[in-house]
């Protein structure tokens, strides 16, 4: 396994999806193709690849001055790849000072408990429950990282 950290593009996800990954489907039903092109717009984005394997994608929705929404899909057996964790850990420590960013959000579906065990992995926070979050009626789990620091320069800003 030699894994490599590459720019995001839509047909990474897109490809990604084709293999079985189950997240893009549940969040986007149908509209997977603009998901994965709205992703690549909206803020920095990389993607992790095996040789031509893609394992997964991931990166952050900028939202407003000093908030985004953090994203992530993987390929079902992401779990042997034991360095996604540290990798995405590093990449976040980037963008969050990169566009001096406070608070950074996830939400995670009550159905997946993988991802928690992910997010939590790489730094997030359980914060709070969110009813029908997901199509289909499915509720969410909030998830975030704070930064202080950051708080104080926004706030002098």
């Amino acid at each position: 396994m030699s894994l490599e950290i590459i720019p995001y593009k839509p047909k990474h996800a897109l490809k990604l999806a084709e293999s079985g990954t189950r997240v893009p489907k549940l969040v986007l039903g149908a509209d997977l193709e603009h998901w994965a092109k709205m992703k690549y717009e909206r803020g920095p984005a990389v993607t992790a690849i095996d040789g031509e394997k893609i394992v997964g994608c991931g990166g952050l929705e900028l939202l407003q001055t000093g908030l985004s929404e953090a994203w992530a899909v993987f390929c079902e057996d992401v779990g042997r790849y034991h360095s996604i964790p540290r990798r995405a850990k590093e990449h976040l420590a980037i963008w969050i000072k990169q566009h001096n960013l406070f608070r950074v959000q996830s939400h995670l579906s009550t159905d997946f408990p993988a991802g928690v065990k992910f997010a939590k992995l790489v730094g997030f926070h359980y914060e709070g429950f969110k009813h029908l979050f997901f199509p289909g009626g499915i509720d969410a789990w909030e998830y975030v990282i704070l930064k202080e620091r950051n708080v104080k320069k926004w706030q002098q800003q």
